[in-house]
């Protein structure tokens, strides 16, 4: 039986949050359902999934540029 377009919308939308635990709880259930998915769903997954780790990345970065700035503004 098919994903329903309702729970797959949601699911996606809390992958794509930035709060690790109701993304990754999301991500977890998506998993599970993955074979049960048509083909568009998958592939709309796997882009979110991207998407958002991309968007981890940034913010990680960010996070280490300020930290190193911070830390060369006391230097100073």
């Amino acid at each position: 039986m098919p994903v329903s377009p309702e729970q797959f919308s949601s699911l996606i939308q809390l992958v794509s949050q930035l709060q690790p635990m109701p993304a990754y709880q999301a991500a977890k259930e998506l998993e599970m359902l993955k074979p049960e998915m048509t083909d568009a769903q998958r592939h709309a997954y796997e882009q979110a999934l991207g998407e958002a780790q991309r968007q981890r990345k940034e913010i990680e970065k960010a996070n280490a540029a300020a930290t190193e700035d911070a830390f060369d503004q006391d230097e100073d």
